[in-house]
């Protein structure tokens, strides 16, 4: 699969505590191979970002229509 993108969907990996499972947005992919991605919110207003390392998640081949700012 390519590199990632800014918009790009990503699954978290489903053992962690938190988040585990999820689907996420790519927000921000910083040079040490961790990227920030967040996860909608449900039920409240805004978004959960969370840094995630590049074996907590793997990419879906996705990409979000609209991303938050």
């Amino acid at each position: 699969m390519n590199e990632l993108q800014i918009g790009d969907i990503v699954q978290i990996d489903p053992s962690m505590d938190c988040f585990g499972g999820c689907l996420a947005v790519v927000h921000e992919i910083k040079s040490d191979d961790r990227v920030m991605v967040y996860v909608q919110n449900a039920g409240q207003q805004g978004q959960a970002y969370i840094f995630l390392n590049k074996d907590r998640y793997e990419p879906t081949g996705g990409r979000a229509v609209w991303v938050a700012p």
